[in-house]
């Protein structure tokens, strides 16, 4: 489970990095994504389709909010209780 998790992040992370910042960025996992201008709200959009695709987990549209998708932590959290066969 650990091992998941980490290969988790680190895709996450590596899409973030590839589709919202620029060559060289580095993003921490605490790292504001709004307040720091990575993600717009568009950008939550290509998250939510991103996630939901790769790690095979439906969010409710409720679910959609800065509380979640803010940093990597958040969105490890959201991924984490959405799992399938956690």
């Amino acid at each position: 489970m650990i091992f998941e998790y980490i290969a988790v992040k680190a895709r996450l992370k590596e899409f973030i990095v590839n589709e919202f910042m620029e060559e060289g960025a580095i993003l921490q996992d605490n790292q504001s994504l709004f307040g720091s201008g990575v993600v717009s709200s568009l950008g939550v959009i290509e998250l939510l389709v991103f996630i939901q695709k790769n790690f095979h987990v439906a969010i409710d549209a409720a679910e959609i909010s800065v509380n979640n998708f803010d940093t990597i932590e958040m969105m490890m959290r959201l991924i984490e209780e959405k799992w399938p066969n956690r």
